[in-house]
C-alpha cells in the first residue's frame, strides 16, 4: 500500500503546486524557520523570552503560542488559516540518544529485539517515552542501531501549542541529527573514520560523532550543568568541560571502533582559536573549521537548514529517527489530498471563466470539461480513503509491544541474562550507558556510571554470581570520578560456553 501510495503522490506532485515543508527549531532562547522558495530561503527567527522554555520544556504556554502565530502570521500574512508543515528540531536536553547492537535476527523479529534493547538502556518507562532509531551498520552476525528515547508528554504539549497555531509538525528530531544532515550535503569531509563535531550554541556544547555517513554519539552539556550554583562559567570550568567531554569521546572511539579519535570538527561561532588551541595542546588531534559554501547559510541557522533538508525528503523514504506517530504522516498526506483537489478546483474555475468570455460559442464543451474535472476530483477522494487506512498502522505500531512475548520465545537465553542484569543494575543503582553484545563466544563490554566505587564494585560481585557468567572484568583504571562525583566504570563480562 505504502508503495502505492508513493507512486500516486509522486505522479500528482509533478501536476500540483509542491507542498512546502520547513525546519523550525525550538530552543530555550529562540524559535527559528527556515524555509526554501524558489529564490533565497527565508529565514526567520524569534527571540525566545526568558523563562518561556526552560530545559526544553514549555512552562508559559500562553506566550509560547503567540510567538508560534506571529511566526505563522509573517509565513502567511493573507492566509492565517493555511496550515504550515514542518520539520520540527526539539532542544537537545530532552531526548536520551544511544547507540547499540543487536545479534543478527531473522527480519520480522528485528524490530522487537532492537526496541527490547532500547528499553534496557531508557531512563523512562515504555508508557511514557516514544523510542526510535535508525540504521548504523550490519554484518552476518549482528546489526548496530542509533537510538533516541524521549518523553511522550512533552512531544505531544508540543504537537498540540503547533498545530493550535497551525503548524504540522510531520517529525519531531534532535540537533544533532539536523547538523549530520546539514554536514553531508557541504559534502566536505570523508567519512570512513570516525570524526568528532563539536557544535557550540546559546543553550550549551554538543558533541556526536559520524562514522560511515552514520550518527554513532551524540552527549549535550547545557550552560546550566556547566555553571551549576556559581554565578558565571570561568575559563577554567570551560576548559575543564572541553577537555573532559572530549577525553570521554576518545575512549568511546577506541572502545567501540578499536581506533584512535584522529579528526575533530569545531562549528563554533565564538572562542574557535581558543578551543583549538587547548585541544592541539592536550591530545593528538587535526582541528578543522566546518566551511559554509552556501548562500545564507551560517552557523546561526545550520540546525533549521538541516531539518528543512529532511523536509525535502519523501516520507515513504524517510527512515531517520523521528519521534513523530504514524498519524502525523497520515494528516500531512491527508493536508497534500486537499491541496491537490484545491489547485485543480481553482485552476478549473480559471480556466472555464476564460473560455467561456473568449469562445462561448463552445460552452456546451467547456459543461462537459468542467463535470470531467468534478469526476476527477471524486477519484481523490478515493485517495483520500487510501490514506485514511494508514490509521491501521497505529495499531499495528501498538501491537508490536505484544510481540515481545513472541520474543521471549524465540530468544529465551539472550532476553532471560539482559533481564538479569537489569535487575542487578537496578538493585545497585548503577545507569547502564551503554551494552555491546556481539555473540555468545565474544566478551560483553558494559559502560555505565555509578553513585560510588563501592556500588560498582558490589556490582560486580553480583555480576559474578551469575549462573552463566564465566568471569568479570573491571581494572581499577576502568573506574573514574566525574566531575559531579558519580562513578564512570568500563567492564566485561564472559559467558559460560554451551
Amino acid at each position: 500500500m505504502n508503495k502505492f501510495l508513493e507512486k500516486i503522490f509522486s505522479f500528482l506532485e509533478k501536476l500540483t503546486e509542491k507542498t512546502p515543508v520547513g525546519g523550525l527549531q525550538i530552543s530555550d532562547s529562540f524559535l527559528q524557520l527556515f524555509l526554501f522558495s524558489k529564490t533565497e530561503p527565508k529565514i526567520f527567527t524569534f527571540k525566545m523570552p526568558p523563562g518561556v522554555i526552560v530545559n526544553g520544556r514549555v512552562v508559559e504556554k500562553e506566550t509560547f503560542l503567540k510567538l508560534l502565530k506571529n511566526l505563522h502570521r509573517l509565513v502567511y500574512p493573507q492566509k492565517e488559516e493555511r496550515r504550515l508543515n514542518v520539520v520540527v528540531c526539539l532542544p537537545n536536553e530532552l531526548v536520551y540518544a544511544q547507540s547499540f547492537t543487536v545479534p543478527y535476527l531473522e527480519e520480522e523479529k528485528l524490530e522487537e529485539s532492537a526496541l527490547l534493547n532500547l528499553r534496557m538502556v531508557s531512563p523512562l518507562p515504555l508508557e511514557r517515552a516514544y523510542f526510535s532509531w535508525q540504521d548504523i551498520s550490519k554484518t552476518e552476525e549482528n546489526y548496530e542501531f542509533f537510538g533516541a528515547v524521549i518523553e511522550k508528554e512533552i512531544v505531544e504539549e508540543y504537537r498540540l501549542l503547533l498545530a493550535q497555531a497551525n503548524f504540522l509538525a510531520i517529525v519531531f528530531e534532535f540537533p544533532a541529527l539536523a547538523l549530520m544532515r546539514a554536514i553531508y550535503h557541504l559534502n566536505q569531509f570523508s567519512f570512513t573514520a570516525p570524526i568528532l563535531f563539536i557544535h557550540l550554541s546559546s543553550d550549551g556544547l554538543n558533541f556526536f560523532i559520524s562514522k560511515n555517513h552514520s550518527l554513532t554519539f551524540d552527549y549535550f552539556r547545557s550552560w546550566r550543568s556547566i555553571q551549576g550554583e556559581k554565578r558565571e562559567i570561568t575559563k577554567s570550568d570551560f576548559e575543564k568541560v572541553i577537555l573532559e567531554e572530549t577525553k570521554r569521546v576518545i575512549d568511546f572511539v577506541a572502545g567501540r571502533f578499536h581506533q584512535n579519535l584522529k579528526q575533530v570538527v569545531l562549528m563554533l561561532p565564538v572562542f574557535e582559536n581558543e578551543i583549538k588551541e587547548i585541544l592541539e595542546k592536550n591530545f593528538d588531534l587535526v582541528i578543522n573549521p566546518l566551511i559554509l559554501k552556501e548562500k545564507n547559510i551560517s552557523l546561526n541557522n545550520l540546525v533549521s537548514w538541516g531539518s528543512a533538508l529532511r523536509g525535502q525528503i519523501d516520507r515513504f523514504k524517510d527512515r531517520e529517527i523521528n519521534f513523530s506517530s504514524i498519524s502525523s504522516v497520515e494528516e500531512y498526506y491527508q493536508e497534500k489530498t486537499l491541496r491537490m483537489i484545491e489547485f485543480w478546483r481553482n485552476l478549473s474555475a480559471g480556466v472555464l471563466l476564460i473560455f467561456l468570455i473568449v469562445f462561448i460559442t463552445v460552452a456546451v464543451f467547456l459543461v462537459n470539461v468542467s463535470n470531467q474535472l468534478e469526476e476527477e476530483k471524486q477519484g481523490f477522494s478515493f485517495q483520500s480513503q487510501e490514506i485514511e487506512k494508514l490509521s491501521e498502522k497505529a495499531k499495528e505500531f501498538n501491537g508490536l509491544i505484544e510481540k515481545f512475548k513472541a520474543v521471549q520465545k524465540q530468544n529465551p537465553f539472550w532476553l532471560e541474562i539482559l533481564n538479569r542484569f537489569k535487575y542487578l543494575a537496578s538493585n545497585y543503582q548503577i545507569i547502564i550507558d551503554n551494552l555491546n553484545i556481539r555473540s555468545r563466544s565474544e566478551p560483553i563490554l558494559i559502560s555505565g556510571r555509578a553513585l560510588s566505587s563501592e556500588g560498582v564494585l558490589n556490582f560486580k560481585k553480583a555480576l559474578e554470581n551469575d549462573k552463566d557468567v564465566a568471569l568479570v572484568d573491571l581494572p581499577l583504571s576502568a573506574i573514574s570520578e566525574m566531575s559531579d562525583k558519580t562513578v564512570r566504570f568500563n567492564l566485561t563480562i564472559t559467558l559460560k560456553p554451551l
